[in-house]
Order: structure tokens, then C-alpha cells, then sequence
């Protein structure tokens, strides 16, 4: 099972580490899920019954929460001349 980021690590040069706590914004992305995924099956199906094009808007919403979670491990390092920041989601 593929579960989104818990915690952002933030490091600031040699001397100040933050980490951000994702995970408490897991209900609010939760309830989202709830409101949003219905509306796109109902938009995706009466697309179809009315004969337009084909859209696919559940397709691209799963898509979107399956790169969300898959973000999971992705580490950035930005260098720029005294400045150092460390970005990593845990």
C-alpha cells in the first residue's frame, strides 16, 4: 500500500532542521476525497448517457492522488551561494 508523506523535512544550512507535520492535514485531504471523487463518477457518467466526448475526469482524480502518494521519499537540495536548504518529504 503507497501511503502519502507523514512529515516534511526542512534543514537550513548546518543549523536549523524543521519538520512539518503532513499527516494532520490527512482528514482535511480525507474529506476532499469524499466530496470530490462522487462528482467526478457522476459528471464522468452523465457525459456519457448525454453522448459527449469522453472526459475522464475520475481517471485524471485517481491519477492525481496516486502521483500525491507517490511523492513519498522525494528530496530536493537547493545550493545557492551561502544559502543551503534540504527538502525532503518522509
Amino acid at each position: 500500500m503507497i501511503v502519502p508523506p507523514a512529515f516534511i523535512r526542512m534543514g537550513f544550512g548546518w543549523r536549523f532542521r524543521l519538520w512539518l507535520p503532513l499527516f494532520l492535514l490527512w482528514p482535511l485531504g480525507l474529506l476532499l476525497i469524499v466530496i470530490v471523487l462522487p462528482l467526478t463518477v457522476i459528471a464522468d457518467l452523465v457525459l456519457y448517457l448525454t453522448g459527449q466526448r469522453f472526459h475522464g475526469y475520475t481517471i485524471l482524480f485517481v491519477g492525481v492522488l496516486g502521483i500525491l502518494n507517490a511523492t513519498r521519499g522525494l528530496t530536493a537540495v537547493v545550493h545557492s551561494g551561502d544559502t543551503n536548504i534540504d527538502f525532503k518529504l518522509v
